[in-house]
Formats: C-alpha cells, sequence, structure tokens
C-alpha cells in the first residue's frame, strides 16, 4: 500500500556558507516530504493499518522522531489545522499498536530517571549515540532533538578542538544544530550533555577545557592533549 510520504533532503549547494555541522561530519538531515492533505478519508475513518504504517515510516527516516513531530506529520497529511485530544489519542494508539509489535521503541530516559520512557522513537536496534544531523529542513526545536543525538554532536565538537571552554562547546554545538541565538532551553539541555559525558567519563574538564578521555588499560589519557604518562 503506498505510503503519502516521501524522502526529502536538502541540496547541499542550498546553503549560503558553510554549514558548521557538515565541517563537523553531521549527517544531513533526512526528513519526509508531507503531501499536505493528500488522504481523501478523515482521521477518524482511516484503517489502523495504515495509521501504524505512516508512524514506522516516520520512525525509520527520521528516528529518533519526537512523538510531537510523528503527531504533527500525519495530522497535515489528513489536512487538519491543528492536532485535538482526539486526533493525539488515535495516533498515539497507532504508535502503541506499533510498539506492540516490535517495529519501533520509545527511547529510555536519561540515567536517574529509574525505566521512566521518553517521548522519542526509534528503531529498537539504532544505538544511543546515534550520528548526528544538521538542522531539518522545516527547523527542529532543541526539545525534538533526542539527548543521545546532542551528546554524540558535543563529542564531535570536543574531538575538533584542543581543549574548548564549556561555554564555546554550547554555542559551537548549537550552531552545528542549526541554532543561531544560544536561548535559556537549548543552554540547558547541551549543559545537560556535557554534564552527562563527564559522568560517564567519556569527557573531562581540564586546565585547557573540555577534552575528550580515552581509557588505556589501567590508565585515562586526555585524547586531546595528548598527554602520555612519562
Amino acid at each position: 500500500m503506498p505510503v503519502d510520504v516521501k524522502t526529502n533532503e536538502k541540496e547541499p549547494d542550498e546553503a549560503q556558507t558553510v554549514d558548521p555541522s557538515e565541517q563537523l561530519g553531521f549527517e544531513q538531515y533526512e526528513s519526509m516530504e508531507i503531501n499536505e492533505g493528500s488522504r481523501s478519508v478523515s482521521i477518524h475513518e482511516e484503517s489502523w493499518s495504515r495509521l501504524q504504517q505512516l508512524v514506522t515510516r516516520l520512525v525509520e527516516t527520521e528516528g529518533p522522531i519526537h512523538e510531537d513531530r510523528i503527531i504533527d506529520a500525519i495530522r497535515r497529511i489528513y489536512g487538519k489545522g491543528r492536532a485535538g485530544r482526539q486526533i493525539k489519542e488515535i495516533i498515539r494508539t497507532a504508535i502503541d499498536e506499533e510498539r506492540g509489535s516490535g517495529k519501533i521503541a520509545r527511547r529510555a530516559l536519561d540515567e536517574g530517571h529509574g525505566n521512566r520512557l521518553s517521548p522519542f522513537l526509534d528503531r529498537p536496534d539504532r544505538p544511543r549515540h546515534v550520528p548526528p544531523r544538521g538542522p531539518a529542513i522545516d527547523g527542529r526545536p532543541i526539545e525534538h532533538i533526542w539527548a543521545g543525538e546532542i551528546e554524540a554532536g558535543l563529542l564531535r565538537i570536543v574531538d575538533s578542538a584542543f581543549g574548548i571552554a564549556r561555554d564555546e562547546a554550547i554555542t559551537a554545538t548549537a550552531r552545528a544544530f542549526g541554532f543561531v541565538r544560544v536561548g535559556q532551553g537549548i543552554r540547558e539541555a547541551i549543559e545537560g550533555a556535557i554534564n552527562r559525558l563527564v559522568s560517564a567519563g567519556q569527557i573531562q574538564e581540564s586546565d585547557a577545557g573540555l577534552v575528550r578521555v580515552r581509557a588505556c588499560g589501567n590508565r585515562t589519557e586526555l585524547a586531546n592533549l595528548d598527554i602520555r604518562s612519562t
């Protein structure tokens, strides 16, 4: 059964300036082009199998993807100006059905939150640190970027520098994800990623700033500074 979505990738020559995400090796964000109002039936009359198929296609293409982005994409396919409570419930039911089949899964929240699940959907086999992706064509708020993707992007920033101040790392990471200004929400999200990576022993704060840590047998080395025991 055909699905009313198409893969859409931004052409590289559309950029007016050098894209920092490209410089850092971020992947291009692959989004689904939505044919708005393309379905002749209402979402309330649609078959569950078709709704579930739409959910899975979105997750496979854009995952990790926030649940709200899935809801927004599907309501546009059915020509709805906004998603009210009833429409949200229908789409969330389709999401739960696909989760039950094992085709998609919810990402677990960060450590310290117990076993609670996040609003992010993804393929069950994808690792936490997915390759970071540049800006989506239609924009992607920081709340819609999976924590593990922010961490992976931050690691690219740290790896590209020989020590980088925390504030500079936050700004550079925000720019790589396409944000012009670093507002409070963006700062908090990236700051949280730094703290998690420090706690996990993947980066360390040194006199030179944030540096990558690599374990070498019984030794720990600050990879960016190329420090070795004598």
